[in-house]
């Protein structure tokens, strides 16, 4: 029987640490859940604009 981690937060602590479960645990069923339809890193936000 596999193992279900349910994660509450779409933001980078919640990245983060599904992609370390990941790597740790191929056999992890990982459900990452957010309040956002979207992910932004708000610090990549002025690149973004530079291009």
């Amino acid at each position: 029987m596999s193992k279900h981690v349910v994660i509450l937060s779409g933001g980078v602590g919640g990245l983060a640490t599904a992609y370390n479960l990941r790597k740790m645990d191929k056999s992890l069923r990982i459900t990452l859940v957010s309040g956002r339809p979207y992910f932004g890193f708000t610090l990549s936000y002025p690149h973004l604009a530079l291009g």
